[in-house]
């Protein structure tokens, strides 16, 4: 998230390349590209990008990546980082994340 909001911001401090309401194709090619990678990874593999891409919860996930995102238009590069740290600890999981 932190190199998205660098990258994204143009010269000019005040625009971005993509704005929030941009990033749906761009998180529907990733998600696909994230499906296949993880096939090989997820119990060793057993699924299938396709098989697997039906577990996974895309509308969820789509939706956590866009809730992350919308941080990079709306926090400072300085908070941004502990806000990040909070959107992650409150992830599945997320309670291996925080070590505060």
């Amino acid at each position: 998230m932190l190199k998205i909001q660098c990258l994204n911001i143009k010269a000019n401090k005040r625009s971005y390349y993509i704005n929030i309401d941009e990033w749906e194709r761009d998180l529907d090619n990733a998600f696909k590209d994230a499906i296949f990678e993880a096939s090989v990874e997820v119990k060793g593999g057993i699924y299938k990008p396709n098989q697997l891409s039906k577990i996974v919860d895309k509308v969820k996930i789509i939706d956590i990546a866009n809730r992350l995102i919308s941080l990079t238009y709306n926090c400072s590069r300085e908070g941004l980082r502990d806000v990040l740290d909070d959107e992650f600890y409150k992830l599945p999981g997320g309670e291996d994340w925080n070590f505060k």
